[in-house]
């Protein structure tokens, strides 16, 4: 294998939209599936929406939520907008989200119903906003500016692409190697919940990786995948425990190890489902 060369995790997204972007990208089993310029419109209108609440760079955004394909949009627009994502399991109890939203000082949470049922804003003061995940529509926002910022949506994206929005819009934060990229917290077998920081190199260390190992996927395959946007999506990093009962912890990553436990990119889940989604359909 070649040597390891850092290469902007965000600007290989970046790159992947724009040569597939009339390629299938994702899919919801037996339903909803989604172009490259399908999600790259949604990761638009998510920027856009960030902006107006005054998310900053490095800010987290949390993440709780069954996989669907706006598990990864919400994932992809997080990450690209040079926040940091935060997967939480959707099958925690409630006082166990709250702490982890709390302790990672989420600034914006993503949510389905079945989760936000249990859950409580009072209990989780840092968020600005709680976003159903399925339709981005809000569920909570501290301030008005939020809510008028959802309201108006369409109108903010017609204003900024007038004409048309096209491949040569995108334009993606550009990390570098030693930048937090994401949290993730474990699952909590031994203990509390621990938190892992993971920088951007253990995922360009993925990307390049699975290029060396996969004959073939530097080029498109016939269903639409693309392999820079395939690894670190559907693959982070196996997270390190330490078993003690301090509470969760955020500590730095060592290694880079895959662990398929995300929503896929690539190759739609329902093979036989390839009509692309307009935004109106699911909520922008």
């Amino acid at each position: 294998m070649n040597e390891f060369r850092f290469e902007s995790v965000n600007k290989l997204l970046e790159e992947s939209f724009r040569k597939n972007w009339d390629r299938l990208a994702l899919s919801n089993y037996q339903g909803v599936s989604l172009c490259y310029r399908d999600v790259a419109r949604r990761i638009e209108k998510l920027h856009i929406a960030f902006e107006k609440c005054f998310l900053h760079k490095g800010d987290k955004v949390a993440i709780c939520a069954r996989n669907q394909v706006n598990w990864a949009v919400s994932y992809l627009a997080a990450m690209t907008y040079g926040a940091v994502p935060v997967p939480i399991l959707h099958e925690f109890k409630p006082g166990n989200i709250h702490y982890l939203v709390n302790h990672s000082e989420a600034k914006v949470l993503f949510v389905d119903d079945v989760v936000w049922e249990g859950l409580s804003a009072d209990e989780m003061p840092g968020l600005f906003a709680v976003v159903r995940i399925n339709t981005f529509q809000l569920l909570y926002s501290k301030v008005p500016r939020i809510t008028e910022a959802r309201e108006h949506m369409n109108e903010y994206f017609g204003k900024r692409h007038p004409n048309s929005f096209e491949p040569e819009d995108l334009n993606y934060y550009k990390d570098s190697p030693n930048e937090l990229a994401l949290i993730n917290y474990t699952s909590g077998t031994s203990g509390f919940s621990k938190g892992v920081m993971i920088p951007y190199r253990a995922l360009c260390s993925n990307i390049q990786f699975a290029k060396h190992v996969l004959p073939g996927t530097e080029q498109p395959d016939e269903r639409g995948g693309h392999a820079p946007v395939r690894p670190h999506v559907r693959n982070d990093v196996r997270v390190p425990l330490r078993d003690d009962d301090r509470g969760p912890r955020a500590f730095p990553d060592k290694g880079a190890e895959s662990e398929d436990h995300h929503a896929g990119f690539g190759r739609g889940q329902a093979e036989h489902h390839h009509r692309c989604a307009s935004d109106h359909r699911e909520g922008l």
